[in-house]
């Protein structure tokens, strides 16, 4: 794709955001353009709210959904227009808070879906050793056979210990949970590694 854009900061504490970025996919042979356009602006010292509109055509086709033959297996939805809301609020003792409302118009490989509405909540925050994100989201979306369209809770710890450091995390959406760590190493300048476990609570498997 080949897209550009321009930051201007229109006030003190807002900047004004505009992308445009134009792709060719050339096994499907369509084309398309996705245009965003983003407002954030600093409240007070502690608060800031940001609105975003994005349109694309239905030609428009990103990394994630330029693969034709994975079209036949996943739900992919390609948004025509989204439209988002968010506040955030930082607090030395408390973290970080931010709240987010989604509206989407979307449409599949072959036609067009019901509108998506997602309410997402974050909660951050930076321990002496550790640092953990809390993700919490809430769709009032139709049911649907994809999980797509489900609530879901994302939670992530990340403990460094000088070179070394263990990341855990917790995913639960559509009655599905998935428990993860990761351990890394930096032994050198060249040299390092990483260990990964993962649970599925639904089958009971274990992957490393």
């Amino acid at each position: 794709g080949l897209g550009g854009g321009i930051d201007w900061a229109w006030q003190e504490n807002s900047t004004l955001s505009w992308r445009n970025l134009f792709a060719n996919a050339q096994q499907e042979k369509v084309r398309g353009i996705r245009t965003s356009l983003s407002i954030n602006t600093t409240v007070k010292k502690s608060l800031w709210a940001a609105l975003s509109v994005t349109q694309q055509t239905p030609g428009y086709r990103d990394a994630l959904d330029s693969n034709f033959q994975e079209q036949n297996t996943l739900t992919t939805h390609r948004y025509q227009g989204q439209y988002t809301a968010t506040v955030g609020w930082t607090n030395l003792t408390l973290g970080g808070f931010n709240l987010s409302y989604t509206y989407a118009t979307a449409r599949t490989a072959t036609e067009v879906t019901p509108t998506s509405k997602r309410l997402t909540g974050v909660w951050s925050k930076t321990f002496p050793r550790a640092s953990v994100t809390l993700n919490i989201e809430k769709n009032f979306n139709h049911a649907s056979a994809s999980d797509i369209n489900s609530d879901a809770v994302y939670l992530n710890i990340h403990i460094p210990f000088g070179p070394r450091n263990v990341k855990t995390y917790l995913n639960h959406r559509e009655n599905r949970t998935r428990i993860g760590a990761t351990f890394n190493e930096q032994v050198n300048e060249y040299v390092n590694y990483s260990i990964q476990a993962e649970h599925d609570k639904q089958n009971e498997q274990v992957d490393v």
